[in-house]
């Protein structure tokens, strides 16, 4: 006998809508990078455009002195003084004044070793020298001669950076645990400030730049590619979508805030609420005068010092006014 293949009416109208429906998935897909690269160039026209001027280039001139190799960290402290970190060499270095002939490997001195991978650095109101290492999580504090005051773990072994604010309290971003940790000035962990669940520290993990600014800190998250705002307790207060991609953070002293981007080799201005306001263009208008900012500074008069590898640049503001 004959059999009659019956066919299953849920299978015939389930295959009718796959179809189409892995046809507009695969349309996606294949489209989101197309579209999203539009708006991020779209966004990038919209923005206005800041003019600076390169005044001067600050690096090791003398002769048999090993240059920087990886700078990752770089200070300026009210007078001038420049210090920057090498995390190859493992080296604090000042520049007395800010100038190239006043260079002078600080750390280590004769009879101490070297750093374990300084990964960044602040200088304090007090004049003193935080380093972070990444291979310790050590937290070492110099004078600006290089003698050292102190050295305390406060965080973890691992990636991270460290910020200091106008009353000398240290903030330390513990990517291993997730969290940015504070300390009194003096080193001791700082209880009252953070969450309820983790005293002490604020949960913010992945963070990539750090720095506090007339009260509040900031941090980019690199995961979200965020600008998280902290008040003075510690407490979130704010998370904006950073247009270009996030890295290191500086603030002047009127609290404007600078965002360096490496990957794109560029530098943006940030305003107190997290968002991006402009970016930073040559005098000319060149587009392409940061090559791979890893570290950035403000120093008192206003001027911009960008860490660039193996060089350092000093920038200065040619017009108080932004253009499109």
């Amino acid at each position: 006998m004959q059999q009659i293949q019956q066919t299953n009416p849920r299978a015939r109208n389930s295959a009718t809508w796959r179809l189409p429906v892995a046809a507009a998935l695969l349309f996606v897909i294949s489209t989101w990078p197309a579209l999203y690269g539009y708006r991020v160039i779209r966004g990038y026209a919209s923005l206005p455009t800041v003019p600076v001027s390169r005044q001067r280039d600050v690096a090791i001139r003398t002769p048999n002195v090993m240059p920087i190799l990886d700078g990752r960290g770089i200070a300026v402290t009210a007078n001038g003084d420049i210090y920057a970190i090498d995390m190859v060499t493992g080296r604090l270095i000042s520049f007395e004044n800010g100038t190239s002939p006043t260079e002078r490997v600080i750390v280590p001195r004769r009879g101490t070793e070297r750093l374990h991978e300084p990964q960044s650095l602040c200088v304090g109101p007090d004049g003193l020298i935080h380093v972070l290492e990444k291979l310790t999580g050590t937290v070492s504090t110099f004078d600006r001669s290089g003698r050292t005051i102190s050295a305390h773990q406060m965080v973890s072994p691992g990636d991270g950076v460290l910020t200091v604010d106008a009353d000398g309290n240290l903030f330390v971003c513990d990517n291993r645990d997730g969290l940015i940790r504070k300390f009194r000035p003096g080193g001791h962990p700082d209880f009252a400030w953070g969450d309820d669940k983790t005293p002490g520290a604020a949960p913010v993990a992945d963070v990539m730049g750090l720095t506090a600014s007339r009260g509040e800190l900031y941090a980019t998250v690199a995961g979200q590619n965020v600008i998280v705002r902290l008040d003075a307790d510690g407490r979130e207060i704010g998370r904006t979508r950073a247009l270009g991609n996030v890295g290191t953070l500086a603030a002047d002293p009127d609290g404007q805030l600078y965002m360096g981007d490496s990957l794109t080799g560029r530098v943006w201005t940030i305003d107190r609420e997290g968002r991006t306001r402009a970016r930073l263009v040559g005098a000319d208008g060149d587009q392409e005068i940061f090559e791979n900012p890893s570290a950035l500074a403000v120093s008192g008069d206003g001027n911009l010092y960008v860490m660039a590898g193996m060089s350092i640049a000093v920038y200065s503001f040619t017009s108080g006014e932004e253009s499109r």
